[in-house]
């Protein structure tokens, strides 16, 4: 195998790796797989799943997570549709490596 096949293998392997984080992603957001018992523990759930998230996105410098992540859940035996809101805030340190500082947690129902 030539260095040019190996470097196509690689790119072709990395996009593929992407496509399916990025399946991961939809369906960890699905809100079949969004079914809490209660408020209490959604809000643990989806807080410290995104926590993670922005934690993860601010690796290496420069940087960051998203200021705002957005969940829709449901509470079992409830037929309403809540949208969970977590608000980020971040800070830095050497002015180029970024870090989660702290964070807001609320919800309220859309349907």
């Amino acid at each position: 195998m030539t260095k040019d096949e190996i470097s196509a293998q690689i790119k072709f392997l990395n996009a593929k790796v992407v496509d399916l984080e990025n399946q991961i992603e939809a369906f960890d957001s699905a809100i079949e797989q969004n079914q809490y018992k209660n408020h209490k523990e959604a809000e643990l759930k989806i807080s410290g799943r995104y926590e993670c998230i922005a934690n993860e996105e601010c690796e290496g410098s420069y940087n960051r997570g998203a200021d705002e992540y957005m969940q829709q859940y449901q509470i079992e035996g409830e037929a309403s549709i809540f949208e969970a809101f977590m608000k980020v805030e971040y800070n830095r340190h050497d002015k180029t490596y970024y870090y989660v500082d702290g964070f807001t947690y609320s919800s309220a129902v859309i349907a």
